[in-house]
């Protein structure tokens, strides 16, 4: 009797694994799970490959989808705060359309190369790079926890879409592994933990005392929603910046003050205000960086623009660059969703995209300047003059954001610091301000107090990603694909034989 139940048992257990709602849940749960514990990505897309090797076309597609929308929703699920579940069903839908018609190739390439299902997943990023919210590397983010020595070298040489790819590969190479057996099944998993153990070796090297330091002073700020929509309280909140940036300059000079994203939440380009900063910055012998709103045209004809403006000391003078990647729902309502009658989700002005570059001088350095979650987007890299800065400043505003989304978009930014290898400031109003400074292969992260002067080596020599972007991501996994094809004709060419 107990033979005849564990039989019973293990025969429920082994088609029970293997129906589609099993392996949605598990790849579902996994996704969901990898955002907050990283190491779970490697697998987290094994069973939905499992389910292409055993079901056909239009069960697969139908799998892909409910996985893809589920992620998706537990990835964006913090925008219930700001939000109704309109906005997130219609986000949801168009992200997880284009995942879902790259499955289905997946499904004909699976038998022939795993490599080209990691060419498949990057040319899939890059047309979400189109989509709103979706140039942001969620697999890439996974994968890249903690940010180590070979995962760095990975981003260094093909930035996040080629670690994207490798996780992908990997995952279709596990599933097939379990299908197959065990005996390679462990060799899977012998490699991957190799492979994670490996990712925490960090090299940190001492700062290269040659390169001219350039001091800059941080003031973070913690001004709410309510008080950035009351005009009558803008002059007290510029009035408190300055006097915490005067107080920490009074400690130690510097060459370069910033301020947050709406630190002036109305227009700057002319007036009192503009002409306080500049005396400010010039009693101070330093350039200032902060977020202001601008606007053009005339009334009633105005358009607005997110904008972060630089005003030097020395030429009692300002540069502008504005915001060119918008955040739908919260800075503008694409248009096919306007006329299904949706509105902003935040209620502020309708901002237009920029065509400013980016790039902002001050006396000593160049700046990459980049507000808010445009720093994810690798097609806004044209406007850095192909990587001649000296380092990058992302202005951001996250009171908006809940403490986990803060959180991520810190890890974000770390990872697209890993890409150029270059100095990094995040400073935000209402989150975690950070510096992530270059080390021999990693990256140094650093939380930014209150108001603080860091000590900024600039550099412009470029990673391998740096300066060829994705054709070189796309040659190496290329040449994967050749060696590949070639092992397995190989392998072909010897059983024929026996």
């Amino acid at each position: 009797m107990p033979l005849l139940t564990l039989s019973f048992l293990q025969n429920f257990l082994q088609n029970f694994l293997q129906k589609p709602v099993f392996l949605i849940v598990s790849c579902a749960v996994l996704l969901g799970l990898s955002l907050d514990f990283a190491w779970v990505a490697w697998v987290a897309w094994s069973p939905f490959f499992y389910g292409l090797h055993r079901y056909s076309t239009a069960k697969t597609v139908a799998m892909a989808f409910v996985i893809v929308c589920s992620w998706h929703v537990v990835a964006f699920v913090w925008l219930l705060d700001i939000a109704d579940w309109g906005y997130l069903v219609a986000l949801v839908l168009v992200l997880s359309a284009i995942p879902t018609l790259t499955w289905i190739f997946a499904k004909l390439l699976l038998q022939k190369s795993y490599s080209l299902i990691g060419i498949l997943w990057v040319l899939q990023e890059q047309v979400l790079e189109i989509v709103p919210f979706g140039g942001v590397p969620w697999m890439a983010l996974s994968a890249s926890q903690p940010l180590g020595l070979w995962q760095s070298a990975v981003v260094q040489t093909g930035g996040s879409s080629l670690l994207s790819a490798i996780l992908i590969a990997y995952s279709a190479w596990l599933a097939n592994a379990l299908h197959d057996g065990v005996k390679a099944t462990g060799v899977c998993l012998v490699c991957g933990g190799f492979a994670l153990a490996l990712a925490n070796f960090h090299v940190v090297p001492s700062e290269n005392e040659q390169q001219k330091p350039l001091k800059v002073a941080v003031v973070t700020g913690n001004v709410s929603l309510e008080d950035l929509a009351n005009v009558q309280r803008y002059q007290s909140i510029l009035d408190n910046y300055q006097a915490r940036a005067a107080k920490v300059l009074s400690q130690e000079s510097g060459d370069l003050l910033i301020l947050p994203e709406t630190a002036w939440a109305g227009v700057l380009e002319k007036g009192e205000t503009l002409l306080q900063l500049l005396n400010f910055a010039k009693d101070h012998s330093l350039d200032l960086l902060l977020g202001s709103n601008s606007r053009r045209l005339k009334p009633p004809d105005w358009k607005w623009f997110n904008s972060a403006y630089l005003l030097r000391s020395d030429a009692m003078s300002f540069q502008r660059y504005d915001k060119r990647q918008l955040v739908p729902f919260g800075e503008y309502t694409p248009a096919f969703l306007k006329k299904l009658g949706m509105t902003q989700a935040i209620p502020i002005h309708e901002y237009h995209e920029g065509q400013t570059k980016a790039v902002l001088q001050t006396g000593s350095a160049k700046i990459g300047v980049l507000i808010c979650f445009e720093s994810l987007f690798t097609k806004l890299r044209p406007a850095f003059d192909n990587g001649q800065v000296d380092f990058f400043v992302v202005l951001s505003n996250l009171q908006w954001l809940s403490k986990a989304g803060a959180e991520r978009f810190l890890l974000l930014t770390r990872l697209k610091a890993a890409e150029t290898r270059q100095p990094w400031l995040v400073v935000v109003n209402g989150g975690v301000s950070a510096s992530f400074l270059p080390s021999l292969w990693g990256i140094q992260e650093r939380r930014i107090q209150a108001e603080q002067v860091l000590t900024i080596y600039p550099r412009q020599d470029l990673t391998l990603y740096g300066r060829y972007g994705l054709w070189l991501t796309l040659a190496i996994l290329g040449a994967c694909v050749i060696v590949e094809l070639l092992a397995r004709r190989h392998n072909f060419v010897q059983q024929a034989k026996i």
